[in-house]
């Protein structure tokens, strides 16, 4: 499915929509962070607009991935992980 939406509107188009996407995500997330409080009556609705954000940009990144064959996603994906993991790992010796 995401191949076809990608052979649709093309690899430059998809790139664009990426970063409008992320913006929408970033938007989202502030907004939620406003009412994060369960409490808060919009926390819901905005629970709601966040998690569809997330998922726009999540198939526009499977479909970059798609269009760049990137068969090393997951190596890529492991070594940042990985990256991430040590630089706790040195945060945590200098406590």
């Amino acid at each position: 499915m995401l191949t076809t939406i990608l052979k649709h509107y093309g690899v430059a188009h998809q790139l664009d929509k990426a970063c409008e996407e992320m913006g929408e995500l970033i938007a989202s997330i502030q907004r939620f962070k406003r009412v994060m409080d369960s409490k808060n009556p919009l926390y819901d609705e905005m629970l709601y607009e966040m998690l569809g954000e997330l998922a726009d940009v999540y198939n526009l990144l499977d479909q970059l991935l798609i269009a760049f064959d990137s068969d090393t996603d997951d190596a890529v994906h492991t070594y940042r992980i990985m990256k991430q993991i040590r630089e706790l790992e040195r945060i945590a010796r200098k406590l």
